[in-house]
């Protein structure tokens, strides 16, 4: 795998859509560009787009996660890819970064996403330099703050059905259901030799509870799980859920899809 040809993504903020729609009614909070909006958290944490342009830094893999350190103000943050890929390929991506490596930042730009809420930051490429990088160590302490500990699809599914961040009550569904999804992903990963119907566009290649269906997207696999009368598109990535895009039927979670690849050409 060629490390250099793909887009990391590191997002330095997000804007809540219920803040969203308070903001929009308050007339002292008028409404700013969203790369504007960027410049400002850049600037927030001592940098810019042409600062980071050229400059150095250096990503290191601990415990599977992706750490990345910026010469330009010895911050650590955790990066992850801009497109989604195969789990292979990803944990291969990843462990590539066992030792740490010193890289060259380039192509860095603006990067504004979110299905729900609006995710602002930065992406880029990187070049491999021969420079001698240090251990970037983190800790593992759990703090007060749970927001920040829960993983993507937990977050999604949250925010979907208008569930508090640091309300516990619900940690117990939200868990089983994708526990459900991980475990149907990999079984539908496995009836695909048993599938002729590959053909097409979008193929529905297995079902299972009438609440799971195993999806054909042009060369990508994914999961799509009815929640509540909401059908909600995911992916299994490095033994996580990762949550694509949702729609109130099967033609709406095709479009969340045709969207997400869209999103990436």
């Amino acid at each position: 795998m060629n490390l250099e040809d793909k887009y990391l993504l590191l997002n330095f903020d997000t804007d809540d859509l219920a803040e969203q729609m308070t903001r929009e009614e308050d007339e002292k909070y008028p409404p700013i560009s969203d790369d504007k909006h960027i410049n400002i958290v850049l600037k927030e944490e001592g940098l810019s787009i042409k600062s980071l342009e050229g400059s150095f830094a250096t990503i290191h893999n601990v415990d599977n996660k992706l750490f990345i350190k910026f010469d330009e103000n010895s911050r650590i943050y955790t990066p992850t890819l801009l497109k989604f890929i195969e789990a292979p390929l990803y944990i291969k991506f990843v462990t590539s970064f066992d030792s740490p490596k010193k890289v060259k930042l380039l192509n860095v730009s603006s990067q504004i996403g979110g299905y729900i809420d609006t995710n602002y930051g930065i992406k880029f490429k990187i070049l491999l330099t021969e420079q001698k990088a240090d251990d970037i160590y983190t800790s593992t302490k759990p703090k007060n703050d749970k927001k920040k500990f829960r993983k993507q699809a937990d977050i999604y599914i949250r925010r979907k059905f208008r569930y508090s961040l640091n309300d516990e009550s619900y940690d117990a569904d939200i868990n089983t259901f994708i526990i459900m999804m991980k475990d149907f992903f990999r079984e539908g990963l496995g009836q695909i030799k048993y599938c002729n119907n590959m053909g097409g566009n979008f193929s529905i290649l297995y079902r299972k509870d009438q609440a799971f269906n195993f999806v054909k997207y042009d060369k990508e696999f994914y999961g799509i799980v009815e929640i509540n009368s909401i059908f909600f598109v995911y992916k299994v990535i490095d033994e996580d859920v990762y949550m694509i895009g949702d729609g109130m039927n099967m033609n709406g979670a095709k479009e969340a899809i045709s969207k997400h690849v869209a999103a990436f050409l």
